[in-house]
């Protein structure tokens, strides 16, 4: 209900109704209630089984002192497509309330709108997510008119009169649209809610909307405005929610937000606002949020005081002095992390028992963890990473049995690791890395059944590794390294998959034979030990391991032939020889050590796929660069084994009709290049790229589909992808080992962000699989297309997360059973809103998408 405008509720509530027993319509408005019906696709509108239009679902009659008449009409969510619906809908002259939310369509007619301006009564109109695309018409007419909602769709271009004959709109809803040029400034000043976020809108705050006093929510966020912001609000005495996160904003924050006694929801991260935090918290604050600017000073005495203080974010800031003492009772997130923050941490915060989530990581705070922290029984995540925090650590943390995710590494933490830890079975994540910890690693280890990442890296603890460590069924990647262990290593969990870093250690004797067993790790790093004799050749089996790291320790004989995409690192053996088939190459960069930890969020691959794309928008130079050296690098995988004899093709066919590269191409030629190993140019977690040089010299292309993928073999669908910065399929070659492979060209012009936004806007939705570095090929470096985003078409998978997106009580049903039974609340609500922005980026219209930056700023609040 909270979703719904306020006017419209009140709209609601005023209709006189009477039983709907006794409804009987017009015959004129019958006929038009049973066309529509002949027009929708729901159960719920069937005149079969229900002949009267007044006891369908989402219609509304009231019967006044002479006749029944249809005053509410709303579309069941993906029931209708055909505009003629509006134009129907609209005749029904007794309108009061019309919804057509997340039905598409496509409404872009102007005499659609202006036939229902013609309705003397219609209050409510919301058209949200109904594919209404290109420029905003005009809405003449619509005399009584309180809330329009046009929100998640593809309107475009500027606002300048098209809602001036709008004297009565009190709710403005256009967000998650492509709107550009300046706010507009010739609105209704009796506005209560103005919503314009997910624009494109540009230029300075307007001063106008000061005058709008009756504002109660405003909401500038993800835009491109700019300039300082007037220091005015005191005159919007009832704002109650206000949003200009994301734009560009700098300056101060103006002092007269302070002023405003019913603010309860003030987002202004993610700007370039500078200059202290303002002195006078609001009172009846409840969401606080100044993230990832450039303010300064100290934290205000009272800010985290506010007796209705829900959750405060001040992440990458740059604000110096200590944390306040008086913190409200109901705060369940606190982050303050990435400052200058000094001093110790508060013991009062132990008296904020509904905490849930406190992060004070990069900061310059001493002392030591407060026992205090015990009372705060519903801690989720606790990270402390990267102080100077001393002294011993708690054994009350032990009592925090709700917490998911500990991260005390780089800090200053002595004695020994305690015992109390390995009572917190919900826990997954677990860092005490580089810290000054001594002692054994406690056998009872085996308590925290839950986690999936231990790195204790850089210590000094001693002893063996506990054989209980094997039970940790679910651990993903242990880091161990840089201690002074020793002993015999146990059997370690077959879960291993990202990394097993047990270097820099005091073990020795032959390399064990139980790392067999880790079929699905990547990463195995045992350098600067003392292991002796031959490097086994069951590492060679490991179908996973991508990275090898034997350097410094004592091993002899001959190094085994390993896969040509295993980087091994042998350097600092002096009895270890290469083979005469010429052994494994060193990486140049592999004796870099992979460190840290990886968080592992569980949403899904929906999410999952639109997180990978949304990092890459945000870091094409990075990834570009990247790949330049990538390619360099990759070229110099010689020779690790004789290669195989080309496969045979069984089929080959062009998909392109241009006959300059059906002349070049030659697909046994392709398939020759395929069986070297010299020419493979990259490789993802699907495909390998091979780089074939045709009879008359051309260069193209070649990508092998892993066997699992080729079996969907997505050939005509990449086919049908045209533009610049995505690379067409040219041909497709079966082969007689069941092998699939496609060739390109090879790429000439085009921007990473560019092909990535070509996908992002196309109106059938796409899953993008595996989007990564590997992906990205150049012609220089600054140059970039997507060599293949292992794409396939997502339009049922989009379809059956969207019908949720109109049920948010439902939302949880997306989410993995397993993941949804075992997370805390906190960690649902955390999932819940990475799942909003997911829906909203798998959207039918291209327009309601977010755009990419957008939705890492959305990932990061």
């Amino acid at each position: 209900m909270s979703s719904l405008p306020f006017i419209l509720l009140l709209i609601l509530l005023t209709i006189p109704t009477t039983p709907t027993t006794s409804q009987t319509l017009p015959q004129t408005q019958t006929n038009t209630m049973l066309s529509l019906s002949n027009l929708t696709l729901s159960p719920l509108w069937d005149q079969t089984k229900q002949p009267n239009p007044c006891k369908w679902s989402g219609v509304l009659c009231s019967t006044s002192s002479s006749a029944t008449a249809v005053i509410g009409l709303s579309f069941p969510p993906s029931s209708v497509s055909d505009p003629q619906a509006l134009s129907l809908s609209c005749t029904l002259s007794s309108l009061q309330s019309l919804d057509f939310s997340n039905n598409p369509i496509n409404p872009t007619s102007p005499t659609l709108i202006s036939k229902c301006g013609s309705l003397p009564n219609l209050k409510s109109l919301n058209m949200s997510n109904t594919s209404f695309s290109g420029p905003l018409p005009s809405f003449t007419g619509f005399p009584a008119l309180q809330s329009l909602d046009l929100s998640r769709n593809s309107l475009s271009g500027p606002i300048e009169s098209q809602f001036d004959s709008l004297f009565d709109i009190q709710s403005l809803n256009l967000s998650f649209n492509v709107f550009s040029g300046p706010i507009p400034t010739s609105l209704n000043l009796g506005l209560r809610e103005l919503r314009l976020s997910n624009n494109n809108f540009s230029g300075s705050f307007p001063k106008r909307l000061f005058s709008c006093s009756n504002l109660t929510i405003l909401d500038l966020s993800f835009n491109s405005l700019s300039g300082l912001i007037p220091d005015q609000f005191t005159s919007l005495s009832v704002l109650n929610t206000l949003l200009i996160s994301s734009n560009h904003f700098s300056g101060g924050i103006p002092p007269s937000i302070s002023a405003l006694k019913s603010l309860s929801w003030f987002g202004a991260n993610q700007n370039n606002f500078t200059g202290p935090i303002p002195i006078g918290i609001p009172k009846n604050l409840r969401t606080l949020d100044l993230s990832f600017n450039g303010l300064s000073g100290p934290l205000p005495a009272d800010l985290l005081s506010p007796p209705l203080l829900e959750s405060v974010d001040l992440t990458s800031n740059e604000l110096i002095g200590s944390i306040p003492q008086n913190m409200s009772r109901r705060l369940f997130r606190v982050r303050l992390g990435d400052n200058r923050l000094t001093g110790a941490i508060p013991p009062v915060v132990g008296e904020v028992s509904g905490l849930q989530s406190l992060e004070l990581d990069d900061n310059r705070l001493k002392g030591t963890i407060p026992a205090s922290l015990r009372n705060c029984a519903n801690l989720t995540l606790l990270n402390f990473a990267n102080n100077s925090l001393q002294g011993e650590v708690p054994r009350e943390l032990g009592e925090l049995r709700l917490l998911v995710v500990l991260q005390l590494q780089m800090n200053r933490f002595n004695g020994s690791i305690p015992d109390e830890l390995f009572q917190l079975n919900a826990l997954v994540n677990l860092n005490l890395s580089r810290n000054a910890l001594t002692g054994p690693i406690p056998s009872r280890i085996t308590g925290l059944q839950k986690l999936q990442t231990l790195s204790v890296e850089e210590n000094s603890l001693s002893g063996s590794i506990p054989t209980s460590i094997g039970s940790l069924n679910l651990l993903l990647e242990l880091s161990l390294g840089a201690n002074e262990l020793s002993g015999d290593i146990p059997l370690l969990p077959v879960s291993l998959s990202t990394a097993l870093n047990l270097s820099s250690n005091r073990f020795d004797g032959p390399i064990p034979q139980s790392f067999y067993e880790l079929t699905n790790l990547e990463v195995l790093d045992i350098s600067d030990n003392g292991f002796t004799g031959d490097v086994p050749t069951f590492l060679t089996l490991m179908r996973s391991l991508t990275t090898l790291d034997l350097s410094n320790n004592n091993l002899s004989g001959i190094l085994p032939t390993f896969p040509w995409y295993v980087r091994v690192n042998h350097t600092g053996n002096e009895h270890l020889k290469l083979s005469s088939k010429g052994g494994s190459i060193d990486d140049h960069r592999s004796g870099t050590k992979r460190r840290g930890s990886l968080v592992l969020e569980i949403v899904g691959p929906i999410i999952g796929a639109i997180l990978v794309a949304g990092a890459l928008f945000t870091g094409f130079l990075w990834l570009a660069s990247k790949r330049f050296d990538q390619v360099e690098d990759e070229s110099h995988l010689a020779e690790v084994a004789e290669p195989p004899p080309p496969p045979k093709i069984t089929d080959g066919r062009f998909l392109t009709t241009n006959t300059l590269h059906r002349s070049n191409i030659d697909f046994e030629r392709a398939m020759e290049a395929v069986a070297d190993p010299t020419n493979i140019v990259a490789k993802t977690r699907f495909v390998k790229y091979y780089n074939a040089v045709m009879p008359n010299g051309a260069s193209y292309l070649v990508k092998k589909l892993e066997r699992e993928f080729a079996r969907a073999f997505e050939s005509l669908e990449l086919s049908k992808l045209r533009n610049v910065n995505i690379m067409s399929a040219l041909a497709c070659v079966r082969t007689d080992d069941d092998g699939a492979y496609l060739l390109y060209e090879r790429p000439e012009r085009g921007t990473l962000f560019e092909g990535l936004a070509y996908l992002h806007g196309r109106m059938s939705p796409m899953v993008l699989l595996d989007v990564s570095s590997k992906n990205v090929f150049l012609k220089s470096k600054r140059e970039a297309v997507v060599g293949d985003v292992e794409i396939c078409k997502g339009t049922e998978l989009a379809k059956w997360a969207l019908q949720y997106s109109s049920r948010p009580d439902e939302q949880e049903q997306i989410l993995d059973a397993c993941v949804r039974a075992e997370s805390s609340r906190a960690v649902r609500s955390q999932m819940l809103s990475v799942l909003k922005v997911a829906l909203r980026c798998v959207s039918p219209s291209p327009g309601a998408r977010p755009k990419m930056s957008n939705v890492v700023r959305l990932l990061s609040v």
